[in-house]
Parts: structure tokens; C-alpha cells; sequence
């Protein structure tokens, strides 16, 4: 079964609108109210209870050739390269009452003459009160001297109030491969990816967006799998991902709409990972940490699989290519030495039963007088191996 990761276009906003005070242009908006005119009304300002949306932390500065303040006094920019838009600083979107209001986004690689009609549509429901849902028009396109191509919607807010806009998901491209989605993202500038971290080819999902970030450092993504595998969490364990970012079983995010809130974190630079998956990461890097193999050279590691298989050292020699046997003597007191097992009480074949244990666990065992076996537990406590 082919398995694809989608590179997307989002943007959730929420902001407190309604109608502008009089003498108030709307000119920041980035929003629409259709209310009666209130000459009386007083200045609106955003409710506690409104989550408008704030700047990111650090800020977003959009690529060259655009300008890395918002255009207009007190708008920033939000979004990231894939899709971006201005917002006001307060949160407080102000219109001429019983008008609807242009709203500008933008996109890395945008062409108004490739895409005269862009693909872009937006929605909003009232978060604090029952009204009609937002309407926008059909996008189209421009460009400004100052701000360069840009995407445009009209758009119409019924009613005053807080209200929540989200900037339509748009599929962008698939890939089967970490390979296949690394090249085009070399020719693409996607919002937010989702990614499976099973994947054709050589590279997995996770070390195809550890390589996509080093060219879009911080590039939303959600890692979607159903994988158990260690080599993922170790993968993901040392990929050094802070933020922008969901890790989820499948299982646990069967719907589009259980996936949708997930990318929209990550666009924000929120970071995420399932309770199931992070005890896992947490098991696999504590399993590392202790790892006995770690501690031997490559010939070491190779002669030390070969004990644990029961090969005697003539044995062990030939399927190596040793020209002397006693190479593996030589090799066998390094492991012994690396492992604690050099000890004048403990005989050879005590040493070579043990590390044959070690071997089998890839953990450190330490065998006290009386012969019990002990591990480092995650608490920091050596335990019994084994419990009698």
C-alpha cells in the first residue's frame, strides 16, 4: 500500500469584529461587520473571552521580496511561508458598517499571472453568539509596488461579535517517498506538511522533515502513523524538533477533523505528541542511554554477536576472515574489559555467558557476589533483572 504525506495550505484566525466607531476609517481591517450605524457606540476593543489571534513568537517575517513589516500601521503578519496574512495588533477588526471588506493573503512563489483565480477560499462561525456563517467571494489576485503579488478575498461578517476564520486546507502535492517530497518541497513553499513516517525509498518521514526543515526551518509538520517501530522514535528522539509540530497515532486521529486542529498547532508553533508515543520515545531513549553495544568499536560489536549466537572463537575466526584465532581472544578481553566483566573472580566461560546476556538486552548487567543480575531502571535505581 502507498503512503503519502500532503503538503498543505491553512491559516485559523479569531478576532473580535463589529462595527467602527464614528469617524473610525476601516482601513486595518482585515475582516467585515455588517451592523446598523451607532454614532453612540464606543470604541470596539476584543473580549477576555474572545481568543483573538496574537503574533507568533518569534514574529513571522515573510521571504524576500516581501517586506518583513505588515503594511499599514498596526497589522503584523501571521501565517507562515506557505500561506501568511496581516492582522491587526489588537486583535479588533473594524469596518464601515452594512460593507463587506477586502482581505490579503499571500503565498512564497505566488504568480498573479499563473494564478489569476487562486484556489483560496475562506470560512467563519460566530465563537460567541448564533449567526449566520462568514461569506467570501471568490479569490483573485494583485500586486502593489509595496507589498508585491498578493491573493484577495472579499468578505462579510453578518454581525458584530468574536469571530473564527479559517483560511480553506488546500492539498497542494502527495509523495510516496521521503526522497520524492524533499525535491518537492525544493520547488514549493507548502504551509504545513502531513507526513507519514512509513514511506517509500530510503529515508522514513521523519528524516525526510528533518531534512525539509534544514531548508524552511521550522515547516509545520504532523507526523501520522501507525508504526511501533524503535527506529522511528529514535529517529524522532534525535532529530532535534522543538516546535511546529504533531506526532499522533492513527488510531487515535481517525477523522479530517481530528487531524485539522493538529496542523493548525502546528502552523501556530505549538508542539504536540501523543501520550502513547512519547512513553515509547521516553522507553527507547532510556534503552539507549543504557546501551552496552555503544561502548564497543565495530569488530568488538561483530564478535560480541557472534558470542551471543553460541560460536565458539575457532568459529567465530573463520566467519570473520581472522587469519588467527586468537584475534578473537584479543577482541573478547576488550568486550569483557568495556562490559565490567574482567574481574579476577569471574572465569572465562562465567565472562562470555554474561556478555552473551548483555548482548541479548543491549543493556549493562552487573552480577553482585552472589550472582544476581542488575539493571539501571529509569528511575536511577539498579533492580533484580530478574525477580525469583
Amino acid at each position: 500500500m502507498r503512503r503519502y504525506l500532503g503538503m498543505m495550505m491553512l491559516m485559523l484566525l479569531a478576532a473580535c469584529a463589529g462595527q467602527p466607531p464614528a469617524g473610525q476609517s476601516g482601513s486595518r481591517a482585515v475582516a467585515a461587520a455588517q451592523a446598523s450605524p451607532d454614532p453612540t457606540a464606543p470604541p470596539l476593543s476584543p473580549r477576555e473571552s474572545c481568543p483573538v489571534t496574537r503574533p507568533s513568537e518569534p514574529p513571522f517575517v515573510p521571504p524576500a521580496p516581501y517586506p518583513a513589516q505588515a503594511p499599514g500601521a498596526g497589522n503584523f503578519w501571521y501565517g507562515g511561508a506557505g500561506l501568511w496574512t496581516r492582522l491587526p495588533d489588537d486583535g479588533a477588526w473594524t469596518v464601515p458598517a452594512g460593507m463587506g471588506e477586502k482581505v490579503f493573503w499571500w503565498r512564497e512563489g505566488f504568480s498573479m499571472v499563473d494564478e489569476n483565480r487562486p484556489a483560496l477560499a475562506m470560512t467563519g462561525r460566530r465563537l460567541d453568539g448564533p449567526a449566520d456563517p462568514a461569506e467570501a467571494s471568490p479569490a483573485t489576485s494583485g500586486a502593489h509596488a509595496d507589498f508585491g503579488e498578493f491573493m484577495l478575498l472579499g468578505l462579510s461578517i453578518p454581525a458584530g461579535g468574536c469571530w473564527e476564520l479559517t483560511g480553506a486546507v488546500r492539498v497542494l502535492g502527495e509523495a510516496g517517498s521521503g526522497e520524492a517530497a524533499i525535491a518537492w518541497c525544493e520547488q514549493q513553499a507548502p504551509a504545513a506538511i502531513l507526513m507519514d513516517v512509513a514511506l517509500e525509498g530510503q529515508l522514513n518521514g521523519i528524516q525526510a522533515a528533518i531534512a525539509i526543515r534544514r531548508e524552511h526551518p521550522r515547516l509545520p509538520v504532523v507526523f501520522y502513523s501507525i508504526q511501533d517501530d524503535d527506529a522511528y522514535y529514535r529517529d524522532f528522539q534525535r532529530s532535534g524538533i522543538l516546535s511546529h509540530y504533531a506526532y499522533v497515532r492513527k488510531s487515535n486521529y481517525l477523522l479530517p477533523a481530528m487531524v485539522l486542529p493538529l496542523l493548525r498547532d502546528a502552523v501556530a508553533g505549538r508542539a504536540f505528541i501523543d501520550p502513547d508515543i512519547a512513553v515509547r520515545v521516553q522507553e527507547v531513549q532510556h534503552r539507549d542511554e543504557q546501551s552496552a553495544l555503544d561502548l564497543l568499536e565495530p569488530a568488538e560489536r561483530e564478535v560480541a554477536q557472534l558470542i551471543a549466537r553460541g560460536l565458539t572463537n575457532e568459529q567465530i575466526a573463520q566467519r570473520l576472515g581472522f587469519r588467527d584465532a586468537r584475534a578473537v581472544s584479543r577482541i573478547n578481553g576488550q568486550i569483557y574489559t568495556a562490559w565490567g566483566l574482567n574481574e579476577n573472580t569471574t572465569d572465562e566461560k562465567v565472562a562470555r555467558t554474561r556478555a552473551a546476556l548483555i548482548h541479548v538486552h543491549d543493556q549493562l548487567i552487573v552480577w553482585d557476589a552472589e550472582g544476581v543480575a542488575t539493571i539501571y531502571t529509569r528511575s536511577g535505581q539498579w533492580q533484580p533483572l530478574w525477580v525469583e
